[in-house]
């Protein structure tokens, strides 16, 4: 059984983070087959990343347009492992938490560390599940990509009908969608007990959580509005 793993990198002020990411993925207890880093923008510089090379599984997909959050499903598509990790450039995982991933995954569903039960109600309305504070496997139906695993073959049913043509597309909200469309299980395991399953990086003064109030107002209605939208779709 052969193992991917995909890394987004969209800003370059998080290039820094890369090395420690990678370093990470090959120290833990399972480690990936291939880690394949999408960069949607141009690295700055170099030099970590070129020693990361050394390493046969490493390879960098340097994207000549930005392709927005598309990006690691387009790495996915060029993954050769039976199962995918999707992670973001903003975490480390830990020791074992590809083995736990593993140990909890099965053919037909996506398994993640955290996750949303959003109602039907709306976005606004979510709640937050986390494999922290969980002690058996809990059905979500959206997963946000920041730590889960997949099989190749569901992966590839599930992006099907993935909006490859829209590049401004929410990519959690319209693969979550995507699942719930070909009854793909979102599913939030339980982290190790007493463990952590993965560390926070800094976010290096990027994201929309960093941003004015109004701007992340405005953006969580749309979220919303786009959840409802995706999810009225899926159900049709």
């Amino acid at each position: 059984m052969k193992l991917s793993a995909i890394i987004p990198h969209y800003y370059p002020t998080r290039e820094t983070n890369l090395p420690r990411i990678v370093q990470a993925l090959l120290a833990g207890s399972v480690k990936p087959d291939e880690i394949l880093i999408w960069c949607n923008s141009p690295l700055q510089s170099m030099r970590n990343v070129v020693q990361m090379l050394d390493e046969d599984r490493v390879l960098l997909i340097d994207s000549p347009r930005n392709v927005g959050a598309q990006a690691r499903f387009l790495a996915a598509l060029m993954a050769r492992g039976d199962y995918v990790f999707f992670q973001d450039n903003d975490l480390c995982v830990r020791d074992g938490t590809l083995e736990n991933l593993l140990r909890n995954a099965a053919p037909g569903s996506v398994v993640s560390l955290d996750g949303y039960f959003v109602p039907p109600i709306g976005y606004l309305h979510r709640k937050r599940v986390f494999g922290k504070s969980v002690n058996e496997r809990v059905l979500v139906n959206v997963t946000l990509g920041r730590a889960e695993l997949v099989d190749r073959e569901t992966l590839r049913t599930a992006l099907r009908d993935f909006p490859f043509d829209d590049a401004t597309i929410m990519d959690d909200l319209a693969f979550s969608a995507c699942c719930h469309r070909v009854k793909v299980e979102l599913v939030v395991v339980p982290a190790r007990p007493g463990v952590k399953d993965f560390k926070e990086l800094p976010t290096c003064g990027v994201g929309i959580s960093l941003g004015p109030r109004a701007a992340k107002e405005q953006y969580m209605q749309l979220r919303d509005r786009t959840f409802k939208r995706l999810f009225r779709e899926a159900r049709a």
